[in-house]
């Protein structure tokens, strides 16, 4: 099992972005904000346990609390371990993926046990990433809210994992 975790900082903004539904609704991502986190409350588990997702009401707010439950990476780890010792999991940071491509797929190799060869690496360049992404001023209060909303998960997905992952939050 191979994750790559972005800043759930970042990876909310850009669903926010990315998603015409969200973005034509007219709702300000600060309101989207407030309405799923009135909405986790009711998920003490969050929605990635097996239990939470067997009621409709619960699934209906998982469905409806994606932007800000995805990033909410351990219940996620946790779940996957059920299945996968933590041996066979290989948990890297997108963004050292986006600044050195070359480097995290020979650490995938690596993992998973295959022969690497330098010169069939291919030339990935980090820039391209990007240039792909544009990027809508967010306000430093938006910002501040999510860093906020995520800093206790990303605590105790630090702890649980023995690894900071240096986001902002």
């Amino acid at each position: 099992m191979i994750m790559i975790l972005r800043d759930p900082v970042e990876r909310a903004i850009s669903q926010f972005q990315s998603s015409p539904p969200l973005v034509r609704s007219g709702k300000p991502l600060e309101e989207w904000i407030q309405e799923e986190k009135k909405s986790l409350e009711e998920i003490p588990e969050g929605c990635s346990s097996d239990d939470a997702l067997q009621s409709r009401k619960t699934r209906s707010i998982c469905q409806a609390s994606v932007l800000l439950n995805r990033g909410i990476y351990l219940p996620q780890i946790r779940n996957w371990l059920k299945y996968y010792p933590m041996d066979q999991m290989l948990i890297l940071r997108a963004e050292d993926f986006f600044a050195d491509p070359n480097g995290e797929i020979r650490k995938i190799l690596r993992f998973l046990e295959l022969k690497i060869d330098e010169n069939s690496l291919p030339g990935v360049n980090p820039e391209k990433h990007a240039e792909s992404e544009t990027k809508t001023e967010v306000r430093i209060q938006t910002r501040k809210l999510l860093e906020d909303f995520y800093r206790p998960h990303n605590r105790l997905l630090a702890d649980f994992l023995g690894r900071d992952f240096r986001w902002s939050s």
